[in-house]
């Protein structure tokens, strides 16, 4: 169920993840240093439906691991997020620009990329903006442009606690419904 608060507070709630985030950047890069294969398996996929020396944005790139992934594959990579700490760690791993942006607003010109990792960042987006993230997405994409979207399983928004995540302070989190 879409919760209304969220779209009211998204100034204070893209705040509260921001510092949730610059809070744990450490553990979190830590803890992610390894890419799941899972993960690997769709990057490759979406890696072989762009062209040689594509340019991407990175979503929510946090401490930059499939940043520099993709730019192993020979992928120019510009990475996104909302916590300069996360940058700050992608700035230890990456070739690429990283800049502190907001998927809701972003600053690019249209049609820059030719495709757009977003993977583990959007469900951070309460669903009233999610429209608003991905007119975002779609102008800075080139037409037949790829997007790689993963989303949590669900129904509502909610602070998930520590235990999910395994850090230690609540993220907000947009779940979505599977239809296959």
């Amino acid at each position: 169920m879409q919760n209304p608060e969220s779209e009211r507070n998204y100034p204070v709630l893209r705040e509260q993840v921001e510092a949730a985030y610059d809070q744990i950047a450490d553990r979190y890069a830590a803890t992610t240093a390894v890419m799941p294969a899972r993960v690997v398996e769709f990057g490759t996929r979406f890696v072989s439906h762009l062209p040689h020396a594509a340019c991407v944005l990175d979503a929510g790139c946090g401490p930059g691991y499939h940043m520099a992934w993709m730019e192993a594959q020979g992928v120019h990579v510009t990475g996104i997020d909302l916590s300069n700490e996360m940058l700050a760690q992608a700035r230890m791993r990456v070739r690429g620009e990283v800049v502190q942006m907001d998927m809701c607003q972003l600053t690019f010109p249209a049609a820059s990329f030719e495709g757009i990792w977003c993977c583990a960042s959007f469900f951070h987006i309460p669903k009233a903006q999610a429209t608003t993230a991905l007119s975002q997405m779609q102008r800075v994409l080139i037409p037949e442009g790829m997007l790689y979207l993963s989303l949590l399983e669900g129904q509502d928004e909610t602070w998930e606690e520590e235990s999910r995540f395994c850090w230690s302070r609540a993220l907000f989190c947009s779940l979505y419904i599977s239809r296959v």
